[in-house]
């Protein structure tokens, strides 16, 4: 399971106009527009490196607030090697973005992160207007087990 980026605008549902849609999958295929990466192209599905959160402590090294040196979605787990980051902004690892750490993180650097609970997709059908739940892209594993 990868870390994937697609580069069609359409698929971009970020806040603040920054461009890509990040998925979950085995192979570099948008479940959005079904976009894959084309031989002799340039690249519309970019792989990302994981980075994961790794809250920082008040200790301070070289100037710099000390990591736990533990990422926040395997806590307790003293990482070697990977990335991290004690920027709650710059994580993109999904199971970090889906613990109680990271979202404090968040708060702390003046960013709204929408609670777990109230995170869900609406659809509306065409012909009647309904807005309902919309179908899921199925049970996912997690990028870090």
């Amino acid at each position: 399971m990868g870390l994937w980026r697609c580069q069609s605008p359409s698929c971009s549902e970020d806040l603040h106009g920054r461009l890509g849609f990040d998925f979950e999958a085995d192979q570099p295929k948008c479940p959005k527009c079904a976009r894959t990466n084309i031989p002799g192209r340039p690249e519309r599905i970019t792989k990302l490196a994981v980075i994961h959160y790794d809250p920082p402590t008040e200790e301070i090294v070289d100037g710099f607030k000390r990591g736990l040196n533990e990422w926040a979605c395997q806590p307790g787990k003293t990482w070697k090697g990977g990335h991290a980051t004690g920027d709650a902004i710059a994580v993109n690892c999904p199971a970090c973005k889906k613990t109680e750490i990271w979202r404090k993180g968040m708060e702390a650097m003046g960013e709204a992160v929408t609670p777990p609970e109230a995170d869900f997709a609406l659809a509306v059908d065409p012909e009647t207007k309904v807005i309902r739940l919309a179908d899921t892209l199925g049970d996912r594993e997690s990028c870090c087990g």
